[in-house]
């Protein structure tokens, strides 16, 4: 199986391996070379564009960080979706909206190819050991032939349904929770910082009680430590997450005032110029908000 691999970043690069390290023949393309670079002792070949990397693949996988990204991937006369062989696969695991990718779904079908929208989660760590957790949607032809890099790539895997979107809605909701999870993180540490505990005594208080999160114990220590670069995720994913909650709930007719309050202060991270760091970084935000109150001791 030919596997052409676009998004070489963060998660990108570490799934890539674990395919690589299974014995996949895998092509890369990353708009910073270097990245692809790096995976060629790994036994990947290098590409140089979009087209070059789809061009014998029998499935795409698409790790980019938004939507424009994956537009700029696949569509046009130089993108990805016109080179690929007929009867390819297109593997979405970015998060994107699901009506965005109903609407690339749709692309490519005019093309004769499959698609399936199979996004993510569980950090770097976990796609350098093949655990990702895994929603998957599509046609059950065009999953099938993704099967193989799918189980290479997650072990706990959670099929939403034949149509696509399905399992990116799921991880919407997921997303609801990551996010609000990281602000009421930052929130709680700062509280207690003002009032006069170390965040380090909070950090690990809260881990050993009933209020403990992943997410506060992965971003815990980094709000702790002050330590934002490099990015484990990018600030600037969960400003596109949390607002594409919002407009998941407005479609629905649900309104949304807590994680709406969340990506407010990731939107206000970013518009601090905070996009490039860490997300943990957004408690930099809440304590900015709280200059000048009175401190407790």
């Amino acid at each position: 199986m030919e596997i052409a691999f676009i998004g070489l970043g963060a998660m990108g690069t570490p799934m890539a391996r674990t395919l690589l390290k299974a014995g996949f023949a895998l092509s890369g393309y990353d708009a910073d070379p270097a990245r692809v670079a790096a995976l060629v002792p790994d036994g990947a070949t290098a590409a140089g564009s979009t087209a070059e990397v789809a061009a014998r693949a029998d499935v795409l996988l698409v790790m980019v960080q938004n939507y424009a990204q994956a537009c700029a991937a696949l569509l046009g006369p130089e993108g990805a979706f016109a080179a690929l062989p007929p009867g390819a696969t297109v593997l979405i695991m970015s998060t994107i909206a699901p009506a965005q990718a109903r609407e690339l779904a749709t692309h490519a079908a005019e093309r004769g190819l499959g698609f399936v929208d199979a996004p993510v989660s569980g950090g770097p760590t976990r796609a350098a050991t093949g655990d990702l957790s895994i929603a998957i949607s599509g046609d059950p032809v065009a999953v099938a032939r993704c099967q193989p890099v799918l189980d290479t790539l997650g072990k706990q895997q959670y099929p939403v349904g034949d149509q696509v979107g399905q399992a990116l809605t799921l991880k919407i909701v997921h997303q609801l929770l990551a996010g609000v999870h990281i602000a009421a993180a930052a929130e709680a540490i700062e509280l207690g910082n003002r009032a006069g505990i170390a965040p380090a005594v909070i950090e690990n208080f809260v881990m050993h009680g009933a209020g403990a999160s992943w997410m506060f114990g992965d971003r815990g220590p980094r709000m702790v430590s002050g330590q934002y670069t490099p990015p484990r995720s990018a600030l600037a994913i969960f400003v596109k997450d949390l607002g594409i909650v919002h407009d998941l709930g407005a479609s629905v007719g649900l309104p949304l005032p807590i994680s709406d309050s969340a990506l407010a202060l990731f939107r206000q991270a970013a518009d601090a110029g905070m996009t490039h760091l860490d997300d943990a970084a957004v408690i930099e935000i809440v304590r900015m908000n709280g200059e000048g109150q009175n401190v407790t001791k």
